[in-house]
């Protein structure tokens, strides 16, 4: 920093204002955006309003802390300063609004673009016109709220109304008025009927016709079965004439004194006679009977036909 530049007030007072963070060896391009800054209206304060005889890191730290909003100026010196990186890690500390102007095109170590990615900057260098760079900047909304109230300006003063020159007036004539053609009179149109639409008539109410069901004569109960009268009568009464002719015959041939044919007319009626009413009793009636019939008079000619021819040889004989 050299003694010809030019030296800005600091600001002093309660009001909010912006701290100023820059390398001193970029004071030339720094002291011009504040010297703009400032006819503008914006309060700001950098290290000049460090009064002599006071600790200079004390006296950063309070501004710091006190400040509206912190701008850092940054470049390559900036990056080379430890205290500059200090005032900024302090003011991201204390979470102040911060912006970063850009004198020319750097590029931050990785911890530090970590940590300002975030923050909204402008790049000086990019912008020929140094009234849009002012442009770009003031738009950061943190800066409106440490800038002082201007006063209003004065209003344009108003004219007095010249008099109106009175002038004197003239009867206007009156137009002449045309004669009126008299008017037909205009007899009142009827109006229209309106027209009428047939109303249709009332549907008759449909009632839901019952179901008719045919009619339910009643069946005739079927006939008893007359049961036939059992003719178990009849064969018992066979059975019985069968048994007493083997008796007769069995007993034939007990007088004739033939051992032999005595126990052939035993086994026979046996063998006819127990089948021959075990069918029969078993039956009642029920389409057995006519078995036990069968089997007796298949039995009886194989019975009587040799007694008969044994007695018969024998009267002969004798």
């Amino acid at each position: 920093m050299t003694d010809e530049r030019k030296i800005l007030p600091p600001y002093k007072g309660e009001e909010p204002y912006i701290f100023v963070s820059y390398s001193h060896r970029n004071s030339a391009k720094v002291l011009s955006v504040l010297d703009r800054m400032q006819k503008d209206g914006y309060r700001i304060w950098y290290d000049e309003g460090i009064d002599p005889g006071t600790e200079w890191d004390e006296n950063i730290a309070d501004h710091v802390e006190h400040c509206g909003c912190f701008v850092a100026f940054l470049s390559k010196e900036y990056l080379q300063s430890m205290n500059c990186k200090d005032e900024l890690n302090y003011a991201r500390e204390l979470d102040k609004p911060r912006l970063l102007v850009y004198l020319e095109d750097v590029e931050l170590p990785g911890g530090m673009r970590m940590r300002l990615g975030r923050l909204q900057a402008v790049h000086q260098y990019k912008y020929a016109d140094r009234k849009v760079f002012f442009e770009k900047l003031y738009e950061f909304s943190s800066l409106s709220d440490c800038k002082a109230v201007t006063a209003e300006e004065p209003k344009p003063a108003v004219e007095p109304e010249r008099p109106k020159v009175p002038v004197a007036s003239v009867p206007a004539q009156p137009k002449p008025v045309p004669p009126q053609r008299p008017v037909a009179p205009v007899s009142p149109q009827p109006k229209p009927a309106a027209p009428v639409f047939p109303q249709p008539k009332p549907a008759a109410p449909v009632f839901p016709q019952p179901k008719q069901t045919a009619p339910v004569f009643p069946q005739p109960k079927p006939a008893a079965k007359v049961k036939k009268a059992p003719r178990q009568n009849l064969f018992l009464m066979l059975l019985g004439l069968a048994l007493a002719a083997c008796v007769v015959t069995s007993a034939a041939f007990l007088i004739f004194e033939d051992p032999e044919l005595f126990l052939v007319g035993v086994v026979m009626t046996a063998l006819m006679g127990i089948p021959s009413g075990a069918l029969i009793m078993k039956g009642n009636g029920k389409g057995h009977t006519w078995r036990g019939a069968l089997l007796f008079a298949a039995f009886l000619p194989l019975q009587l036909g040799p007694m008969l021819l044994n007695v018969t040889l024998t009267y002969l004989m004798m």
